[in-house]
């Protein structure tokens, strides 16, 4: 079941991903979600008991100090619905926390193929939001091809 959510990512240099995986595979047992390792770092999203969560966080802290004790976890419980129902299982699911994968990639955090039609999408909004409504409905200041 997951009743929290465990977030983080630290910059370090890594040596040997591949070990820093089967070691955190160890440590990692009952915790559902995602583990990149990279020789620049780790990011996590993590779910699972609360106290599991604390435990995997200490274990951490306490076998590479180095490497973990300026990073900055982020835990939370999940919250329930107003019913008090624990988060849907579909949601859970769909937010990765269907299993547990741990993968070495070339970098902690991807952009992947589409970033940059993400950062011309941001750039587009900005644009908008700075031109006054007048001139949105008016058209004025579109150049070619914008929306």
């Amino acid at each position: 079941m997951v009743e929290a959510v465990l977030l983080y990512y630290g910059y370090a240099a890594i040596d040997d991903p591949e070990e820093v995986v089967g070691w955190l595979e160890s440590i990692s047992g009952g915790l559902v979600g995602r583990v990149r390792v990279a020789k620049e770092g780790i990011n996590a999203t993590l779910g699972g008991e609360l106290a599991a969560l604390e435990a995997y966080v200490t274990a951490l802290r306490e076998a590479r100090p180095l490497m973990f004790g300026d990073v900055d976890f982020k835990l939370d419980r999940v919250t329930p619905d107003r019913a008090g129902r624990a988060a849907d299982p579909a949601l859970i699911r769909e937010c990765g926390f269907e299993g547990l994968r741990h993968r070495v990639v070339d970098e902690i955090v991807s952009f992947g193929d589409d970033a940059g039609v993400f950062f011309l999408l941001q750039q587009q909004q900005r644009r908008r939001r700075r031109r006054s409504p007048a001139a949105v409905a008016a058209g004025v200041g579109r150049g070619a091809g914008a929306p």
